[in-house]
């Protein structure tokens, strides 16, 4: 387990708490942060946090090899079940994938 160094809790806005640590540790860790939350993601850009979504994450897996587009548009379809994110937005990586996969 990680430990956070202490920091200034009310420099954030009203998050919960998985969100506001997951923020903190990837400042204090230079890191990368995996988030699909849209106040989160715009948060971590004003603090200059290098960041992704899920989707992004799922697409580069397919650009480099690791999954075939078979698994790519299996694991969106998946995704999309248990997500917030619109059909519009699915759709689109989706067919990002099929391009690629061609």
């Amino acid at each position: 387990m990680v430990k956070l160094k202490d920091f200034d809790r009310s420099f954030y806005p009203p998050l919960g708490r998985g969100e506001l640590e997951a923020l903190e540790l990837a400042r204090q860790k230079e890191e990368s942060l995996l988030v699909d939350e849209k106040k989160v993601r715009n948060l971590a850009q004003i603090l200059k946090i290098e960041h992704q979504t899920t989707l992004t994450t799922m697409f580069e897996l397919l650009i480099n090899g690791i999954i075939n587009p078979s698994e790519y548009s299996s694991n969106v379809k998946k995704y999309s079940e248990d997500s917030w994110i619109s059909a519009d937005f699915i759709q689109n990586y989706l067919e990002m994938g099929e391009k690629y996969g061609r």
